[in-house]
């Protein structure tokens, strides 16, 4: 009977042990109403980038007809706006000029799905290939269009925000890259949390706080951009779904 007791007592103590690990490796993210809700992180945050990669995983709840999932600019001024759209169901990447134009990479084929978590990447090679866009890693549409970035637009004060309008769901490891990053490069950290050291990573935000309103950047070497939650926006744990619709 003692050494039942004992043994008892070894699998009540590592069960009580285990369960701080299992607490603390529960996945986050930042949640969104559709009704004001966004990061802001900064003005003039990125404006010394030629080259950039943007990537973060979303999921969409409900869906309206133009979502903006980043943007780094100014629409109510009419200056230059350059960022990532879910825009009838499909995706783009679009480079709002000073002037008016727009030039744009857009998903033709794919459908956004609802209420599934999906992997966006916006690549600009200034000195070569153009403007790249890629769901869930991979290519769904290009532009050679590279004739403005975010330096080219550096003399207007750029606003740069995650979820600046309409989203109803969640955002999670948003990050900003000084470099053209090649699909190879997309695939192979898409899927994993990175350790804000990569070379060439200048914004990186895992949203894994538990309160508050600030979301840390996890790459403080290029400026320390923590971001701030305007509106309803909170931090929350992430909802994942099947493909069937049922809650995972």
């Amino acid at each position: 009977m003692k050494l039942l007791i004992i043994t008892l007592n070894v699998i009540m103590l590592t069960i009580t042990l285990a369960a701080p690990s299992v607490l603390a490796g529960v996945d986050r993210c930042f949640s969104l109403d559709g009704d004001g809700d966004y990061v802001d992180l900064g003005v003039n945050t990125f404006n010394s980038l030629d080259d950039f990669t943007i990537e973060m995983w979303v999921r969409l709840d409900e869906y309206s007809r133009w979502i903006w999932i980043f943007s780094g600019g100014n629409f109510g001024t009419g200056k230059p706006v350059i960022g990532i759209v879910a825009a009838w169901r499909e995706l783009k990447f679009p480079i709002g000029q000073v002037d008016g134009e727009w030039n744009e990479a857009s998903s033709v084929s794919q459908v956004l799905p609802l209420g599934q978590w999906f992997h966006v990447a916006a690549v600009f090679d200034k000195a070569g290939s153009g403007m790249a866009l890629y769901l869930n890693g991979e290519l769904v549409g290009t532009n050679p269009y590279n004739a403005q970035s975010f330096s080219d637009f550096a003399g207007f004060d750029l606003i740069y925000l995650i979820g600046p309008n309409n989203i109803d769901g969640q955002i999670d490891e948003a990050r900003v890259w000084s470099i053209a990053r090649s699909q190879a490069d997309i695939q192979a950290t898409m899927n994993v949390e990175l350790t804000g050291t990569e070379p060439g990573l200048v914004g990186y935000w895992k949203f894994n706080e538990a309160t508050g309103k600030i979301a840390y950047d996890s790459a403080p070497a290029y400026g320390n951009n923590d971001g701030t939650l305007v509106g309803d926006a909170y931090f929350a744990e992430k909802v994942f779904v099947s493909p069937t619709g049922s809650d995972l």
